[in-house]
């Protein structure tokens, strides 16, 4: 973990917590081909340098449990995550639910808000608001979902998926993992001098799509209503076979001409945020969007699609055939859930998102996987 500073062309790193997120690839990537230097810890976590004094940190990027930055301190990072208050809309299984079904548009599986809504001959996906890597999922049907909803001390907490009867491949589900990568930024220079201080910079999101999605095969093989949680939740089992990626899969793999639809889901997600985002703003419930001078704001944004069988496909939103999971603002980037994706995928990410973040002319070039949405 790595914090860098820049000052007057200076551009130096040092070990850290804001800077978690940071593969040991990224770090190296810094060192030897984009020209920072390490340099010594400093004193404490103030994000203060007692030797090198007016530094302003160049980038952060924490874990999910380490500092927060707001969106208009002038002291912070000149690149930093978005504060937990803007991502959490995404991370948050409710509010994701809410958000997209205000959207108008049926990406997410169809979703019931009590048992009597329940079909007796379907299955349903009982997930925590804040559950990640598979942890407080249940597969239930009907009657054990209502024997679930009485004894439950806190159902509000849950959402309640019901199941997208899935295509498979070798007999198992899959899971497509897509990345996007979200940004906006606001540079001091144009900026007019008569905005009011207090109102937010006339800048628009940036999203890219990034071109390797990679798809992970359950651990069991499916059967519609196994207790198996290895067969239903793509995170549970040790027998998963290795991922790989969209474009590496057989001609006969009902995933393999399906970005273009990832393409499509992606950009009715990044509207949805944005309009949301927006509202948020106008009516003054969220201070923090104000943007300091010099600053961009980002997320790495893991999403998870499923393919839902040709049959029970009856979506009206593009004839779209994937079902959005989740989405989590702190992927698993080779470790967890996707240890065993080849190293070379998430050392390219993590390396393509530094230069787009740092050098926009990266965006669109060749050897960079990023598309824009």
């Amino acid at each position: 973990s790595s914090h860098l500073v820049m000052q007057k062309g200076e551009k130096l790193l040092w070990d850290g917590p804001s800077f978690g997120r940071l593969t040991k690839d990224g770090k190296k990537y810094l060192i030897t081909q984009k020209g920072w230097t390490a340099i010594q810890k400093p004193q404490n976590e103030t994000l203060s340098f007692p030797s090198k004094p007016n530094h302003r940190l160049a980038m952060t990027w924490p874990s999910k449990s380490g500092p927060q930055f707001e969106m208009n301190d002038p002291q912070a990072a000149h690149i930093r995550p978005y504060p937990k208050q803007v991502t959490d809309v995404l991370d948050d299984k409710l509010r994701l639910a809410n958000l997209l079904l205000e959207s108008g548009c049926d990406i997410l599986p169809n979703h019931i808000f009590s048992p009597e809504q329940a079909a007796s001959d379907r299955l349903y996906f009982v997930k925590h608001r804040y559950g990640a890597q598979g942890k407080s999922v249940y597969v239930y049907n009907k009657s054990e979902l209502q024997d679930w909803w009485e004894t439950s001390n806190n159902p509000q907490d849950f959402v309640i998926q019901e199941e997208v009867v899935p295509s498979t491949f070798g007999g198992r589900k899959f899971v497509l993992r897509s990345h996007i990568l979200l940004f906006h930024r606001r540079d001091v220079s144009s900026e007019c001098e008569s905005i009011d201080a207090k109102q937010f910079s006339p800048l628009t999101f940036q999203s890219y799509l990034h071109k390797q999605v990679i798809v992970q095969h359950h651990a069991a093989p499916y059967e519609r209503f196994s207790k198996n949680k290895a067969s239903q939740i793509s995170q549970v089992g040790k027998s998963h076979p290795i991922p790989v990626l969209l474009q590496n899969l057989p001609s006969n793999h009902p995933a393999v001409s399906l970005f273009p639809q990832i393409q499509l889901g992606s950009k009715v997600l990044m509207s949805a945020f944005e309009n949301w985002f927006t509202a948020e703003r106008i009516h003054s419930q969220f201070p923090s969007t104000v943007l300091a001078p010099e600053t961009t704001c980002f997320a790495l944004l893991g999403l998870d699609w499923f393919v839902q069988s040709p049959s029970s496909s009856n979506s009206s939103c593009g004839d779209v055939e994937l079902k959005l999971c989740e989405v989590n603002s702190h992927p698993a980037l080779g470790w967890g859930t996707m240890a065993q994706v080849p190293s070379i995928i998430f050392k390219g990410l993590v390396e393509q998102t530094i230069d787009c973040l740092m050098e926009q002319n990266h965006l669109g070039t060749e050897g960079n996987q990023f598309l824009s949405l």
